[in-house]
């Protein structure tokens, strides 16, 4: 079953929209900045880490997809 991610970046490809891919996936990168962050100190929150992380490279691939057009 595809995640939403995948329908929000599929239908930004359509659009041709790169700048709203990137600035999700600079948003997300933030997020996954800030729960490093917290990780140091002794608060790991792995799960969201690795959801953040396949998002992040779900937005890639749309990014490479509108790169490659």
């Amino acid at each position: 079953m595809p995640k939403g991610i995948e329908h929000i970046v599929r239908n930004y490809v359509q659009l041709k929209d790169r700048v709203a891919l990137e600035r999700m996936r600079d948003h997300l990168n933030s997020l996954l900045h800030d729960e490093s962050q917290r990780a140091t100190r002794g608060y790991r929150t792995v799960t969201l880490e690795e959801a953040l992380r396949d998002d992040i490279e779900t937005l890639d691939d749309g990014i490479a997809r509108l790169s490659d057009a």
